[in-house]
Parts: structure tokens; C-alpha cells; sequence
């Protein structure tokens, strides 16, 4: 009688102690599942762009009157941002305008005027990439002749490796002072630049091309190596300089970058 009741007592502690394992087991399992759900510091965007990423390039080029002719690029394919990039070149060409629309002379009578280039125009549109592991920049640099006076201007285009596209001010740490920062670094990035190339003209003076201000407006490249600022004569150099290129380098944007787009 006493081993039948001592038999059922050690069942009774077995089962016991399952349940009460299988309890904080439960009670362990739910509360990783929260933890990797809800903590930040668990939710890690492993997705990087490829090193071997290659983008091919579309053209349309036309001469759609006498005095008009367009030559412009645009990328073609899966890569993030390019179905927005062709879009934007196509609207540029569709868009762009010359004093001889409005004027509508035939090429005869262009001839009697004193200067026939004011009656031709040209649009080219050149296409070019660069690439962080994080990061994807879309770059157009835009020439336009005829009118009063012709076109000059760069623009880019960053996207994340979801396809978000990204202004400056998104990629930033820190919203409150990251303008004065990065005016300050590329203030000295220009210095080193005018001792390397002493011959280089600007039109302005360096406080004047780079104002805190205007630095969200200024375009800008991802790479590997950092961030690059682009400078050319609408924001500062003369015609004859053509672009100016100023890097921050990744290990100076430590702390003023987003650590996520600079791993």
C-alpha cells in the first residue's frame, strides 16, 4: 500500500514539474517573439546592392524640326529608381523648349537674322551611376543651347535598397544641426580643393556658394567611399571649370549619417 502511494506521489512531482517547465518554456518562447517583433536593436536590413551591379542605358535621339535636336539618356532595367529616371529625361525632351517655338521662323528666314543661334537648340542629356552597399544614385547632368540663354544643371537621384528614394535630410542622424555640419566639411573640402588646383576660377566666393541654407538643394552621390557633393557653374564655378567634385569621406559622416547606410 505504501509503494502504490509512494509510486503515484513521484507521478504526481513528474507531471508537476513538466508543467511547470513547459510554463516557463511558454513564458521564454513569447517573450523572444516580442522582443525580435517589437526591439529595434533585433530588426537588422541585411539587403545590400550587389558589387556587380551593372545598369544599360537607353537613347532617344531625334530632330524633331530644323532647329531642334534632342540626345538624351536614360537607364533601362530592375535597378531601384529607373522606371522615375526614364520618366524624368523623357519629360525633360518633351518639355524643352526653344526661342524659335514661339517665334516659329522657317530656316530661311533664320538667315536674315543677325544671329542664327539664337533660332538652333540642342538638348543632350548624359546618364551615369554610383553605388554604396546601402545606397543608389541616379545621375543627370543636363546641357541645353539656344534661347537667351542656354541650360547647365546636374541632377541626382538616391534611392535605398527598397526603392525609397531619399533626399539628404533622410538619410541624417541628427535633423538639428546636420546643415551646418556639412556645410562646415565641405567648406574645407573646398579648401583643399582651390590648394590642389590653383587655376580653378570660381564665381563666387566659397561663404557664397555654400549656405547652409541651400544645402538640402545641392546634389550629392553614394558611394563606397562616402558621400560626393557636385559643383558647377549654376551653384558657383564658372563656365570654363566645369564640375567640381567635394567628397566627405564615410568615416567623417560617422555620427551625421544614419549608421545603417554607411555599414
Amino acid at each position: 500500500m505504501a509503494r502504490k502511494k509512494s509510486k503515484k506521489v513521484n507521478i504526481f512531482f513528474v507531471i508537476l514539474m513538466v508543467a511547470i517547465l513547459g510554463y516557463f518554456y511558454y513564458k521564454f518562447d513569447a517573450s523572444q517573439s516580442l522582443q525580435s517583433k517589437d526591439d529595434p536593436k533585433e530588426i537588422v536590413n541585411i539587403k545590400t546592392f550587389p558589387d556587380d551591379i551593372v545598369v544599360e542605358k537607353e537613347s532617344l535621339i531625334s530632330k524633331p524640326t530644323w532647329y531642334k535636336e534632342i540626345n538624351i539618356e536614360y537607364p533601362k532595367g530592375d535597378v531601384v529608381g529607373v522606371a522615375d529616371i526614364a520618366s524624368f529625361a523623357k519629360e525633360k525632351a518633351d518639355k524643352f523648349w526653344c526661342l524659335n517655338d514661339e517665334e516659329n521662323l522657317t530656316e530661311a528666314q533664320s538667315k536674315k537674322k543677325a544671329d542664327k543661334a539664337m533660332y538652333e537648340c540642342s538638348l543632350e542629356i548624359k546618364y551615369s551611376y554610383t553605388f554604396s552597399n546601402k545606397l543608389f544614385t541616379h545621375k543627370l547632368v543636363i546641357y541645353g543651347s539656344g534661347g537667351v540663354h542656354g541650360i547647365y544643371s546636374i541632377e541626382t537621384f538616391t534611392y535605398d535598397t527598397d526603392g525609397n528614394k531619399l533626399a539628404l535630410v533622410d538619410l541624417v542622424a541628427n535633423k538639428e544641426n546636420y546643415k551646418k555640419i556639412i556645410s562646415d566639411k565641405l567648406k574645407i573640402g573646398f579648401n583643399e580643393y582651390q590648394k590642389n588646383n590653383p587655376n580653378t576660377n570660381f564665381d563666387s566666393s566659397i561663404e557664397e556658394i555654400i549656405i547652409e541654407e541651400n544645402i538640402d538643394t545641392l546634389p550629392y552621390v553614394a558611394t563606397k567611399d562616402g558621400l560626393v557633393f557636385l559643383f558647377n557653374e549654376t551653384n558657383g564655378l564658372s563656365n570654363e571649370d566645369g564640375e567640381v567634385e567635394i567628397k566627405i569621406p564615410k568615416n567623417e559622416l560617422i555620427g551625421i549619417i544614419k549608421s545603417e547606410f554607411l555599414n
